[in-house]
């Protein structure tokens, strides 16, 4: 679930479609989303999950994670801080993360080095609304790291989006 306050006070809710989080769980359970919500959850169905309100980034991660953070200024880089922190210090076992793929950005370039695979979308992905009704697509394209061990399984499910890498 990604929460982008605007300026306007508007709050947009990017929730991660259902197909993504099937192949998620081909390649991982997922036992905690640490930037999710209520209605999110329903599809993520994760044993643990943190919302805005009880904020995951001053929350204990530990597992298998999976993230589809708030990509508003400021808040990714705080999330893929987070989880790349969790993961060097083996409280995170193995991630998936959805992202906007701003690989001009220091968290983009920190996630990649650590990472231990890579997928970039063909197209882009239609993320759904609040209501979990498909929503307008992205302005641009997504990226989706893997951290871990079973990077074959990863590339082997993930590759029908796009092109996979492994380090």
């Amino acid at each position: 679930m990604t929460y982008v306050k605007h300026n306007s006070g508007i709050n947009d809710d990017w929730y991660t479609p259902e197909y993504i989080i099937d192949m998620v769980k081909q390649v991982m359970p997922i036992e905690l989303d640490p930037a999710s919500s209520d209605s999110a959850n329903k599809i993520v169905k994760s044993k643990r999950y943190f919302t805005e309100s009880n904020d995951g980034l001053l929350k204990d991660w530990k597992g298998k994670v999976y993230i589809n953070p708030p990509y508003s200024r400021g808040w990714v880089k705080k999330f893929m801080e987070k989880l790349c922190y969790e993961y060097k210090t083996g409280f995170v076992d193995e991630a998936i993360a959805l992202l906007n793929n701003g690989t001009e950005t220091g968290w983009f370039q920190d996630s990649a080095k650590l990472s231990s695979a890579i997928c970039f979308p063909k197209g882009r992905i239609r993320y759904l609304s609040r209501d979990l009704n498909s929503s307008n697509g992205p302005l641009q394209g997504q990226v989706i790291f893997y951290f871990g061990k079973n990077c074959k399984k990863f590339i082997k499910v993930f590759q029908e989006l796009g092109e996979c890498f492994r380090k």
